[in-house]
C-alpha cells in the first residue's frame, strides 16, 4: 500500500464543501489498514475518502477539515491515544508528521501535482 504525502494530498483534494454524502476516514494505521473501503461502499453506496495514515495523528487532519472546508458529511475517526491525546510537542512525532502532510497539501505546487500524476501513470510500465 502506498502511504506518502503525494497520494494523501490527492485524496485530501477530493473533500468537497457542503456534500453531506461524503465520508472521510481519518486517524492512524488501524483506520488505514483495517478499514474496508470496498465493504463500506457495498453496504452504503458511498466510497469513503481514506485520509488515515500510518503513525500519524488524526488531530491535524480534523483541524484542517474544520478550519479550511465547509465539509458537512460523515467523519469516521480512529483514535490512537498516544498519537491523539498528547500535546503536539509531547507526542512521539505523530502529530508533527501529520501536520507536515496537511501543510504539504496546502502548499504543494503545480509541478508537484503534475509529477505525482505522471509518475502514477507510468509506474505500471
Amino acid at each position: 500500500m502506498d502511504d506518502d504525502k503525494y497520494l494523501w494530498a490527492e485524496k485530501r483534494h477530493l473533500v468537497r464543501d457542503n456534500d453531506s454524502s461524503q465520508v472521510l476516514i481519518i486517524g492512524a494505521s488501524r483506520a488505514h489498514f483495517d478499514f474496508q473501503l470496498d465493504v463500506w461502499e457495498q453496504l452504503t453506496g458511498v466510497r469513503p475518502i481514506q485520509l488515515a495514515a500510518d503513525g500519524k495523528s488524526g488531530a491535524p487532519v480534523l483541524s484542517d477539515i474544520i478550519h479550511n472546508t465547509q465539509f458537512n458529511g460523515t467523519i469516521v475517526m480512529n483514535i490512537t491515544e498516544g498519537l491523539f491525546f498528547n500535546h503536539p510537542h509531547d507526542s512521539i512525532g505523530g502529530y508533527r508528521r501529520a501536520k507536515e502532510w496537511v501543510d504539504f497539501y496546502q502548499n504543494r505546487t503545480w509541478a508537484q501535482r503534475l509529477n505525482h500524476t505522471l509518475s502514477y501513470a507510468i509506474q505500471p510500465y
